[in-house]
C-alpha cells in the first residue's frame, strides 16, 4: 500500500522509521530509527547512520555519518573528509572538507579551515572563522534543480 505524502512515517515492529541516504553511493533505503548502522543494499558497505556528537579532539580521515554531526564548543575535528546526511553544527573547530545535504550551522566562536565546504544552507553569527572554499546551495550529482 502506498504512503500519501501527508502521513507520518511507517512503523515497523521496532516503532518508527526513517528514510536514508548511503554517504558513499547514493542509495536510498528505509531504516529503524534507532538503528545505529546498517549494510547498504546499494553497495553492500556498513554505513553509520546515528548522530554524532563530538566533545574532545578527534582526528579521523573520514568523518561519515547518515545522521547529524555536532561539535561543541570544546569539541574539535581534524579529517580528510566530513559527511553527514542531516547536517552539520559547530561551536568548536573543524577542519576538513565538509559535504552535507542538509544545513551547516557555526556558532560563536567557531572555527572552519578545509577545501571545500558544501551544503544546502549555511547559517552563521558573528565571531566565526571560515577559510575555504564554500558551496552554497549545493546541489548533488543526479538531483534535479529546483525551479522558482
Amino acid at each position: 500500500m502506498a504512503r500519501s505524502p501527508r502521513q507520518p512515517a511507517a512503523k515497523s515492529l521496532t516503532g518508527e522509521t526513517r528514510v536514508i541516504r548511503c554517504y558513499l553511493c547514493g542509495h536510498r533505503q528505509e531504516v529503524s530509527a534507532k538503528a545505529l548502522s546498517t549494510n547498504c543494499p546499494g553497495c553492500h558497505k556498513a554505513i553509520r547512520i546515528e548522530d554524532l556528537v563530538i566533545k574532545t579532539y578527534v582526528p579521523v580521515n573520514d568523518l561519515d555519518t547518515c545522521g547529524k554531526i555536532e561539535v561543541t564548543k570544546k569539541g574539535r575535528v581534524a579529517a580528510k573528509r566530513i559527511r553527514a546526511g542531516d547536517g552539520v553544527t559547530c561551536e568548536g573547530i573543524m577542519h576538513g572538507s565538509v559535504e552535507t545535504p542538509g544545513d551547516v550551522v557555526f556558532g560563536p566562536k567557531a572555527e572552519w579551515k578545509g577545501q571545500t565546504l558544501r551544503s544546502r544552507r549555511l547559517i552563521v553569527v558573528d565571531g566565526v572563522r571560515l577559510e575555504g572554499h564554500i558551496i552554497v546551495p549545493w546541489r548533488e550529482e543526479g538531483e534535479p534543480a529546483r525551479r522558482k
